[in-house]
């Protein structure tokens, strides 16, 4: 059996689909091992909360451990949707004190290694703890070369434990912003915060570049992604992202993107949407950049290929 540790839907973020996708792997697509998917008790439900509420997370996290450490069975697969969980180390005392034979498999959206993610900015000590995680796990799946380099640069992990598979995507979702009048020039999609590039949005606009900000008009994802389709380029000028989630979205929906020419981006979007300097675009003509065929480029990331990969 394999038992997935989900995560809270939240609207706001992208991980609020994963239960959805998974749903749709499973029915379509899964010929392994049986899967059971622990959440809250309807899939579906969108919790009353917003992203970084620790407090309702963990609650929900621990509420989910205590049923799937209950029904854990020898030869079992453990599956978590986001491997920087505390309660991940249960299964390593319990594979060791049982000997049942266990397999512990996690999936990393980011860390304190990571000096731009919120936990390093707010001073969380975590090395110790995604240490003994990293340990623990006999697969840890990643969503870029640039991130594995990171963890294995940061945190001495071995490397052949370390897979680059992506982040899932419902290509379905995606509305062709080839074939649709554009409303919006520039799409900016990231939380208002420096280290999203916030700043940079702000003293843009000041020079009268036109940047219509998701965040700014918390935006559902449904508008969200129909907006986005009408936007003549999706702009993130993210110090660090590890998947650029916002920008595979704007492809799959043949948007092009506008993104700095940094290592993380050089492992997954194209040279011909990265830029060296601010002051060489060309904003009064940045749709041409579009070729029509932006969503070629991720569709190697739909669900069923990277959950596949997950739970083969």
């Amino acid at each position: 059996m394999i038992r997935v540790v989900g995560l809270p839907h939240i609207e706001s973020r992208y991980t609020g689909d994963w239960s959805k996708m998974l749903h749709k792997y499973m029915l379509y697509y899964h010929k392994g091992e049986p899967i059971t998917y622990y959440s809250t008790a309807e899939s579906y439900d969108i919790l009353p909360t917003e992203f970084l509420d620790y407090g309702i997370y963990y609650k929900f996290i621990f509420d989910l451990l205590k049923v799937v450490v209950d029904e854990v069975e020898d030869n079992d697969t453990i599956f978590f949707f986001d491997g920087e969980t505390a309660g991940v180390e249960a299964f390593e005392y319990i594979r060791k004190m049982s000997k049942m034979n266990l397999k512990i498999k996690t999936f990393w959206h980011a860390g304190t290694y990571d000096e731009y993610d919120l936990t390093a900015i707010r001073g969380v000590r975590g090395k110790n703890f995604e240490l003994g995680w990293f340990d623990i796990s006999d697969k840890i799946y990643v969503s870029s070369q640039f991130h594995k380099d990171l963890i294995v640069e940061k945190r001495d992990v071995d490397k052949d434990k370390v897979i680059v598979t992506g982040n899932p995507l419902d290509l379905s979702r995606f509305e062709d912003g080839s074939k649709v009048e554009k409303s919006y020039d520039i799409m900016f999609a990231g939380r208002l915060v420096p280290e999203k590039g916030y700043d940079i949005v702000k003293e843009l606009r000041e020079k009268g570049i036109n940047i219509t900000s998701s965040m700014e008009h918390k935006w559902s994802k449904r508008t969200f992604y129909f907006n986005l389709a009408r936007s003549k380029v999706l702009f993130s000028p993210s110090k660090q992202d590890m998947f650029a989630t916002a920008c595979m979205e704007a492809l799959a929906s043949n948007v092009p993107v506008l993104v700095p020419n940094t290592k993380n981006y050089e492992s997954i979007i194209p040279e011909r949407y990265r830029y060296n300097n601010l002051e060489d675009i060309d904003w009064s003509n940045v749709s041409k950049l579009a070729t029509g065929y932006e969503r070629k480029i991720v569709t190697k990331y739909s669900y069923e290929k990277v959950m596949g990969e997950w739970f083969k």
